[in-house]
């Protein structure tokens, strides 16, 4: 019964893959981690931690990035000058990409203030 069950299941794993891989090889390699792991679910997991953002969202997120990096190299270059060690730029610049990363990278609530908002289908 399990032999059985373990041979369906591979069945439908290798059509599966079979259908993927003549559209997006990409994919196909992602489900087979999909498949090896079928009781979590990573794909709701994932959506659930991180949503997608819109395109307003994008948008912010690129200015954020280029205003924090700028800003942050700058002081850091202006503390480097001042306390005239090294030390201090790096560490400012390395400080600058830890904000950045943690602004930037998840997708925060004021990055998804204008969802899209898709069509219906009309058949014709």
């Amino acid at each position: 019964m399990q032999a059985n069950k373990q041979k369906l299941y591979l069945n439908k794993q290798i059509k599966h893959e079979q259908t993927l891989s003549k559209y997006n090889p990409i994919s196909c390699l992602t489900n087979k981690l999909y498949f090896s792991f079928s009781f979590f679910k990573p794909m709701n997991l994932l959506n659930k931690i991180d949503p997608p953002i819109d395109y307003h969202g994008q948008e912010l997120a690129k200015k954020l990035f280029y205003l924090i990096i700028y800003l942050g190299y700058a002081i850091s270059l202006g503390v480097g000058i001042i306390k005239s060690d090294l030390k201090y730029t790096l560490f400012a610049g390395i400080l600058t990409v830890a904000i950045c990363f943690v602004i930037i990278t998840p997708s925060w609530r004021f990055y998804r203030k204008n969802p899209l908002k898709f069509v219906k289908v009309k058949n014709e």
